[in-house]
């Protein structure tokens, strides 16, 4: 459970600041219609710093991962 944990925890560490760094460059509307999230999960991220839940960071590092972002 824990190796769990800090697997989920490396990841988000990879998207969150890949998402920070990259923010003007990225289309996140985009990104949020192609992995069918709520409109602004991203953007509320990027501009306010809410978290995003972990279901969300797999999903989003799966997707970066495979774009080769």
């Amino acid at each position: 459970m824990e190796n769990n944990n800090q697997r989920i925890d490396y990841k988000r560490g990879k998207v969150e600041r890949y998402l920070k760094k990259f923010k003007h460059r990225l289309r996140i509307r985009s990104i949020e219609k192609e992995l069918s999230f709520p409109i602004g999960t991203i953007q509320k991220f990027t501009k306010k710093g809410r978290k995003i839940d972990d279901e969300r960071i797999l999903q989003l590092y799966t997707y970066l991962k495979k774009m080769r972002l």
